[in-house]
């Protein structure tokens, strides 16, 4: 990923989606990735990660959840996730 930052990795789903929903909100571009252990449980994580499934509710399965941004943005996005 050229020119981008881990903003953050984190195992809560629910912290993810408030990521995922402030930097939306402020308009600042994110690459997200899902590691879910298989290709299949990886699709169905990101149906549920946008509001589209109920996977992710056995807590017998982990995911992380990795969020990237451009590094000129990257303050900015640490700034409004520190408030979360």
């Amino acid at each position: 990923m050229f020119n981008k930052k881990r903003l953050i990795q984190t195992e809560s789903l629910s912290y993810a989606i408030s990521v995922k929903s402030t930097l939306n909100d402020h308009n600042i571009p994110y690459t997200e990735r899902v590691d879910a252990g298989s290709g299949w449980m990886q699709f169905i994580t990101l149906l549920f990660v946008s509001g589209r499934g109920s996977y992710g509710l056995n807590s017998d399965h982990k995911q992380t959840y990795s969020f990237y941004v451009n590094e000129d943005r990257y303050e900015q996005a640490v700034k409004l996730i520190s408030r979360l």
